[in-house]
């Protein structure tokens, strides 16, 4: 099993050849702090691409395990693999740990066969993690091999096909799709859905403008969907029969499944960030697309907008700003080819080109405004 994918062998040996010969020192608490923080913020939050608690649980040992020799236990080595990529990961974030990021790589590279060495959800992680990294960096293993191994490794798991119970008592991220296939118990399903209902109530909605961090709509239309996802299998009955217990199940289900049916704020914001991008690569080359697919695109984009506004007056300012945006980029493109001829169209053009911009690094709340 797991013969085609990373388990210590070719794959460590390859990427252990950027690792530094000897151990380097973990940085101070302070600093710890700050890039562990960063990485949290910046991908963690995101993305949850490892298991947060154990992280911050080896963080709290992290002078005992970030000094650990190659030949060190497997769990040690394990748990130092993850810190320093973790370390790598928000250095990359912070202005005074750009320079450090490739040191903490190299100790990390240390241990890489140690944390591909475990064959579960461990291994998958420490590939996660270790793509995360590298889509960031500028040398090292490839993000598109180390993704690769990461979808083969879930195959050869088992991932993709339906757990049994055993498998899942050992496996937790098997947990939501064993849920799919309708092995929960009415019992474990209550149990599930009331930490969706907990994460969804920890989730920070008061964050300054230029915090990272996912849309609150996103979050909602994540728990949407996990709740739809978990009750649905119940649904499958033999007759009409509710039993009694389960009415508070299918209050849920029925409830969830009908919000999701209320147009999206994102799904909107989708059309609108696609049509704002073509806009952005005619401000640069106005000939990169054949006339008529900008003016369809354009078109699409508005009478999208247009449909979303009738439903919920909230998406008016985006159609409103879009059809500005299509005035000043695309109705004045022929009077001077986005060459600008005049102060005024160097105005038009300056002003479309900043709102576009702003528009798209900003969350739709911001847009709105």
């Amino acid at each position: 099993m797991l013969q085609s994918a990373p388990t210590g062998g070719t794959f460590a040996r390859e990427n252990t050849e950027l690792a530094r010969d000897v151990p380097y020192p973990s940085p101070s608490e302070d600093k710890c702090n700050r890039l562990l923080d960063a990485a949290y913020q910046y991908t963690q939050a995101r993305y949850c691409i490892v298991d947060w608690s154990q992280i911050k649980r080896w963080h709290s040992r992290r002078d005992e395990l970030c000094s650990v020799e190659q030949t060190g236990a497997l769990h040690d080595r394990t748990a130092a693999y993850f810190l320093w990529m973790i370390y790598g990961i928000g250095a990359g974030f912070v202005p005074e740990g750009v320079q450090k990021a490739n040191e903490f790589f190299s100790q990390a590279m240390r241990h890489l066969n140690a944390a591909l060495s475990w064959r579960d959800s461990t291994t998958l992680q420490a590939l996660l993690v270790l793509a995360q990294y590298q889509v960031r960096a500028t040398g090292g293993p490839s993000v598109w091999h180390v993704v690769g191994f990461a979808i083969r490794l879930c195959t050869e798991l088992g991932y993709h096909q339906p757990a049994s119970e055993a498998a899942i008592q050992q496996d937790p991220l098997g947990r939501t799709r064993w849920s799919r296939d309708g092995a929960m118990s009415s019992g474990e399903v209550d149990e599930f859905l009331h930490q969706l209902d907990e994460w969804k109530a920890r989730a920070p909605t008061n964050f300054p403008s230029n915090t990272p961090r996912q849309e609150f709509a996103i979050i909602e239309e994540n728990y949407l969907r996990a709740v739809t996802d978990v009750t649905r299998p119940k649904l499958d009955r033999k007759g009409n029969a509710i039993v009694a217990v389960e009415r508070d199940m299918l209050l849920k289900c029925a409830t969830c499944a009908a919000e999701a049916c209320e147009p999206s704020l994102m799904a909107m914001y989708e059309a609108f960030y696609h049509g704002v991008t073509v806009l952005q690569c005619l401000t640069l080359d106005f000939s990169i697309l054949p006339t008529q697919s900008i003016r369809r695109a354009a078109m699409a984009c508005s009478s999208t907008l247009s449909v979303y506004t009738r439903i919920c007056s909230a998406t008016a300012p985006f159609l409103q700003l879009f059809e500005a945006l299509v005035d000043d980029v695309l109705n004045h493109a022929n009077s001077y080819s986005l060459t600008p001829t005049s102060a005024e169209d160097e105005a038009r053009l300056s002003r479309a080109k900043s709102a576009m911009q702003e528009a798209t690094v900003s969350d739709p709340s911001h847009v709105r405004r």
